[in-house]
């Protein structure tokens, strides 16, 4: 019918005919849906998946998978027959077979033990759904949320999972054979792959709402990791399996259609426990790296469900959020429980739900130590008062298995509380973390005054390190948030969507004209002062810490999630220039653009590519609006001579001020050049970024012991103030307790705490040095990096004798006795880092154990706020432990 007339077209020729037109077609449907006007605001792609109108193209795209029984009828019918044509349509039936097989062989290999059942089949729904959009684009795989429906599963009404209809998967099976007859997936009209029919044998109840909730309170230490982990595995995932029964509760189950919306719910409340706070996030099992079974994937490659990898196109992240569920029943259930104490809970009186029997919990290979220690977990699942029969459950009661008055309306006595979303800002790359904290109505305030905030904390341990609305890190005393201290994380270290948000804060602050200008006001400040003293050994680390602080105090203002990040060019110091999709100098919305364009001079060149580019971003007018310049040139200076640097004692405080100002301060200032290598370095985008790791360098320093910490030059009279403010040097020892910026006198102290960088080969660097002596370390072969010219220093304000000085403490200190050529370099990373990895020893020992995954700087705080909240020294070793910064079990 397409063809007419009497001409008559080959085969081939009517196919590449329809071809062309299908992506003709296809290409005016892409190319009108990826445009669009609104900037900033929240669109949709011609998929349905939920993006950000950005640069007047929709961008930072993030895939909605929602509950089954919220979807509309026209969704779920999509759905429906989208499984329907996978299985069947014989484009797609032989590579649907495959990957339904796959669960059924390698259930025996380990797929359902505790350090692979997570991320295996976070990574196996993702395949799935992939399958599926392949077909129809518009479809996620939904989810299941049983909990709400825990008393009343079975029931087949036309919005259930069990209508008959052409929007749901059919009923229950029919005895003998538990055949599934009704609906789509009914025996007549589909079979499994095996061509055999579905099963099924409904019986009992699901696990309800409240051990749901009570799955999600344990803390993201080494043993509620691992108690959560097994709840959700044993006591919720298997438990509904066989409450489903008939091939759910086989080797089979994958052939069945709810086996995903199942194992979608699962994964949501694994999400939903993960968004608590970055620690949860990155909670899991030590073996981390250790591949999964039949992918080519590990573990950590699937903890951040915003990040994961495109299978189908390496290098590109997917991302993936649930919608809570639409029934308002859900809403109202957990806004009350968030009010109540766990004991509280406990008391409720509502159903018991049935555990596996032995033979069920033989058949997941859960060993006979994991099932008593099940049976000793579900206690706390369970009610304390259970209630037989309907027990006068009616309507909604009935529904979840327990009375909605016996839930306290009050949230708690006389406390309002207001359940508010933190959520990123409108161009993150489709990272949805709904942070949801409970706020108390009265004196709310997001400054820190004193270290005290007025936020509700009841779920937490007391004393345990948990984040507040705005990032900083607290602890809990006395259900409320205390000592609550600013993190500054490694600008690499940081996802997407916080280095977005920074850049976004950042072009805001210098553009918008509620902000731009006070923020040239505090830009020019620097290129005023520039010859004034600020870069004198006695004012240069804790001028520039007020600096530092003044500026992210301003972006706060903008945003007050914002924290200034810190660089650690060391880390690669051979590969700095690097511009990667997620190096600093990339040219993605979460970089800084690269470098400038060379020109026939020898000038730097304006830099063209980026948020930073010539064409949308521009200097201040103290800077004569110029563009952004940059040259870059050597690489910087290696962990190494970092390390050396830092290993300075207390006395020798003079020679460790000169290391950190001059030989690299100074020489990476000038190695990237341009704009960072003149009086109006201020302006660069990487001039804080760069001052915060020297900043950084100097707590390390500090953290060291209390004599470093008190150490600074003694020859500065008490009534001598810093350049441009009112305070003393002495004012900005100490990160813990540094005053306001703005003013000269106050009560309010601020906290910031630097983390190290999360890169695995950073701690491993840094545990293998420090079992090293200074001497060892000075013999590791390494590639030689460039020092500061005499002209630069002298540019930078360092004086003739203080560069003899440095030179000399370069040659005897940090650069390398033993020089190595590049081509001896045959590792990647052992080209990035300057030196081999294995020229370093491991000198580990049981000691050392677990790994180490904090910083000095953390202790510090750690220590000194458990202390100020009077709690015991016995258990800070316990809490150090339990409130570890990006925690790996």
């Amino acid at each position: 019918s397409f063809l007419s007339g009497q001409i008559i077209f080959p085969q081939r020729m009517t196919m590449k005919l329809l071809l062309s037109v299908a992506l003709s077609v296809c290409a005016i449907v892409l190319g009108d849906s990826q445009s669009c006007s609104n900037e900033g605001a929240k669109v949709s792609d011609y998929c349905g998946d939920t993006c950000y109108c950005i640069g007047g193209q929709i961008q930072n795209c993030c895939r909605v998978r929602k509950e089954f029984t919220s979807m509309t009828e026209a969704e779920r019918i999509l759905y429906v027959n989208t499984v329907w044509k996978a299985s069947t349509d014989l484009q797609f039936q032989n590579e649907y077979q495959k990957l339904i097989s796959m669960h059924q062989r390698l259930f025996p290999t380990g797929i359902h033990q505790k350090d692979q059942f997570l991320p295996w089949h976070r990574w196996y729904i993702l395949q799935y759904e992939n399958l599926l959009r392949r077909v129809d684009c518009r479809v996620t795989v939904p989810y299941w949320d049983w909990s709400i429906v825990s008393m009343t599963p079975w029931h087949t009404d036309n919005t259930r999972v069990w209508y008959s209809g052409p929007s749901g998967l059919g009923g229950n099976g029919i005895t003998p054979s538990r055949c599934v007859q009704d609906g789509v997936f009914g025996q007549d009209s589909w079979t499994k792959t095996n061509e055999g029919c579905i099963t099924r044998d409904f019986n009992g109840f699901t696990p309800d709402i409240i051990a749901v909730y009570l799955t999600l309170l344990h803390p993201p230490t080494v043993d509620g990791f691992k108690i959560f982990e097994r709840d959700l595995r044993i006591n919720l995932h298997d438990t509904v399996h066989c409450r489903i029964g008939g091939d759910m509760c086989l080797v089979t189950s994958a052939e069945a259609p709810e086996f995903f919306l199942h194992h979608g719910f699962i994964d949501k409340i694994w999400s939903d426990w993960q968004e608590k706070s970055r620690d949860h996030l990155t909670a899991h099992f030590r073996n981390i790296t250790n591949p999964m079974i039949g992918t080519g994937y590990r573990p950590g490659d699937f903890l951040d469900n915003s990040n994961l990898p495109d299978v189908e196109r390496p290098g590109w992240p997917t991302c993936v959020l649930y919608d809570d569920p639409t029934n308002p029943v859900y809403r109202q259930v957990m806004q009350r429980l968030q009010g109540m104490t766990r004991e509280q809970i406990l008391e409720i009186p509502r159903h018991s739900f049935k555990p596996l029997t032995g033979r069920q919990m033989r058949f997941f290979h859960i060993s006979p130590q994991e099932q008593n220690q099940a049976r000793q977990d579900l206690r706390e699942l369970e009610p304390r008062h259970q209630l037989r029969g309907e027990a006068g459950l009616t309507g909604m009661d009935r529904n979840i298995g327990f009375k909605m008055e016996s839930l306290s309306a009050t949230f708690g006595k006389k406390r309002s509380v207001i359940k508010n979303n933190f959520n990123p800002s409108p161009t993150m790359r489709g990272r949805f973390l709904m942070f949801t904290f409970l706020v108390v109505a009265f004196y709310l305030s997001v400054a820190s005054s004193q270290g005290r905030h007025d936020y509700s904390c009841s779920t937490y341990q007391e004393g345990q390190a948990v984040d507040g609305p705005c990032g900083q890190r607290c602890i809990c005393v006395n259900e409320r948030l205390r000592y609550c201290c600013r993190q500054r994380k490694d600008f690499p270290s940081m996802t997407r969507e916080e280095r977005i948000r920074y850049v976004n804060t950042v072009i805001k602050a210098s553009t918008h004209r509620r902000y731009r200008r006070q923020y040239n006001r505090i830009i020019a400040m620097h290129a005023r002062l520039f010859d004034s003293g600020i870069h004198s050994k006695q004012q240069f680390l804790p001028w520039h810490r007020w600096f530092l602080l003044r500026y992210e105090n301003f972006l706060r203002k903008v945003d007050c999630r914002v924290t200034l990040p810190y660089w650690d060019w060391s880390l690669f110091a051979k590969g700095v220039w690097r511009t990667g999709i997620d190096d600093i100098w990339s040219n993605k919305p979460w970089g800084l653009g690269g470098n400038g364009r060379k020109k026939k001079s020898h000038r730097a060149g304006c830099v063209k590519t980026g948020r930073f580019s010539q064409r949308k971003w521009r200097l201040t007018p103290s800077a004569k609006r110029g563009c952004l310049r940059r040259k870059f040139s050597a690489p910087a200076p290696d962990i190494i001579a970092l390390h050396l640097t830092k290993a300075h004692r207390p006395r020798e405080f003079t020679e460790f001020e000169l290391n950190v100002r001059a030989n690299l301060h100074d020489a990476f200032h000038c190695e990237i050049g341009g704009t960072m290598c003149a009086h109006n370095s201020a302006n660069a985008p990487e001039f804080f970024l760069h001052h915060a790791f020297i900043d950084k360098i100097w707590a390390d320093w500090q953290a060291k012991s209390n004599d470093h910490m008190e150490t600074y030059f003694t020859t500065v009279p008490r009534y001598v103030r810093m350049e441009g403010n009112d305070f003393h040097p002495s004012d900005y020892i100490d990160t813990f307790n540094l005053p306001h910026p703005n003013v000269d006198r106050t009560d309010d102290y601020i906290c910031v705490m630097y983390q190290d960088a999360a890169h695995p080969l950073y701690k491993e660097i840094t545990q293998r040095l420090e079992k090293l002596s200074t001497r060892e370390v000075r013999t590791i072969p390494r590639l030689y990096f460039k020092p500061a010219t005499t002209r630069q220093l002298r540019r930078l304000g360092v004086k003739r004798k203080e560069r003899r000085h440095a030179r000399k403490l370069l040659n005897k200190e940090l650069e390398p006795r033993k020089r190595i050529r590049k081509s001896q370099l045959r590792k990647e990373y052992d080209k990035l880092l300057g030196f081999k990895l294995d020229d370093i020893p491991f000198r580990y020992t049981s000691r050392d154990l677990p790994t180490r995954n904090t910083s000095l700087t953390y202790d510090r705080w750690l220590a000194r706020s458990l202390n100020a909240a009077e709690m015991s020294s016995e258990g800070l070793e316990f809490f150090r432990r339990a409130n570890i910064s990006n925690a790996m079990v």
